[in-house]
């Protein structure tokens, strides 16, 4: 996993990405203790290139693509679907940010 990015990105982007992957790092881990759940699952709408960075570097894996609602200017209304499995979380945990 490489948290250096292939393209120039601002201080900002780089911020907003290390908060994301706090986010889904958190709620990952929440909501596994809370109803001892088998999987996570995340998605991001295809135009939103930020957000689809963070779920591969957390080990996440893609299972498919799918219509979505359009609720934001710049959206394209198709959703990636991403899971990580609990089985395999500990395992692909990046270390404290």
């Amino acid at each position: 996993m490489s948290l250096i990015p292939s393209a120039p990105v601002s201080r900002a982007d780089q911020a907003a990405e290390a908060l994301a992957r706090i986010a889904v790092i958190q709620s990952v881990e929440t909501l596994g203790a809370m109803i001892d759940q088998s999987d996570s699952q995340s998605q991001d709408d295809l135009a939103n290139l930020a957000s689809g960075r963070v779920p591969p570097k957390l080990g996440f894996v893609v299972i498919g693509d799918e219509p979505d609602e359009v609720a934001a200017p710049g959206e394209v209304g198709m959703s990636r679907i991403w899971r990580m499995t609990r089985a395999a979380w500990p395992a692909r945990r990046p270390p404290d940010l």
